[in-house]
């Protein structure tokens, strides 16, 4: 069985809380995870014309064993397009923001995990989310995300996303698997 659990983002930018709010006055810095053993499988987010900073829900689900993570650092600056892949046939396991209320954006760093005895392959990317859409990324059983590209646009100061996803190759042994 699927264990999933939600953890909360902003399109736009940063991190909410698990309820959807988002308050940064108190945080200017949030990082979620995937439990051990999972991955990130759903990016999900709801267009709201009240709120640039719309959540972008994350699902994770059981991966059986993961290991070998690493965090990136941030990989872009404020106001900033970027693309940010998992490296060493890793994949997306927790995302960091960090938000500058004078630039009303958002820095970005990355958590990427291998699975044991697979390897991502046959990837694919999503389609473009732009500002005026909900995202529905719903990753499929086996799969996982390993890229994400966000565009940042000046004007509406907020982000487009697209993202890579890869079947785990489950026949797949890394020679350091032991």
């Amino acid at each position: 069985m699927l264990a999933a659990v939600v953890l909360v983002l902003c399109l736009a930018g940063g991190l909410a809380d698990r309820d959807g709010r988002h308050d940064d006055s108190d945080r200017l810095e949030r990082e979620r995870e995937c439990p051990n053993d999972e991955i990130v499988t759903g990016i999900y987010s709801d267009r709201d014309r009240s709120n640039s900073r719309r959540p972008l829900k994350i699902t994770c689900s059981n991966a059986k064993n993961t290991w070998k993570c690493d965090k990136s650092g941030y990989v872009n600056k404020f106001e900033d397009s970027f693309h940010y892949k998992c490296p060493s046939d890793k994949v997306l396991t927790g995302i960091k923001s960090l938000y500058n209320p004078h630039a009303n954006d958002h820095r970005f760093s990355f958590q990427c995990c291998k699975v044991r005895r697979s390897r991502p392959t046959n990837c694919r990317r999503s389609e473009m989310y732009d500002l005026s859409e909900d995202v529905r990324l719903r990753v499929p059983r086996g799969w996982a995300v390993t890229e994400v590209h966000s565009f940042y646009k000046r004007r509406a100061e907020g982000r487009k996303w697209r993202f890579e996803i890869c079947e785990l190759d489950r026949h797949h042994r890394h020679h350091d698997d032991n």
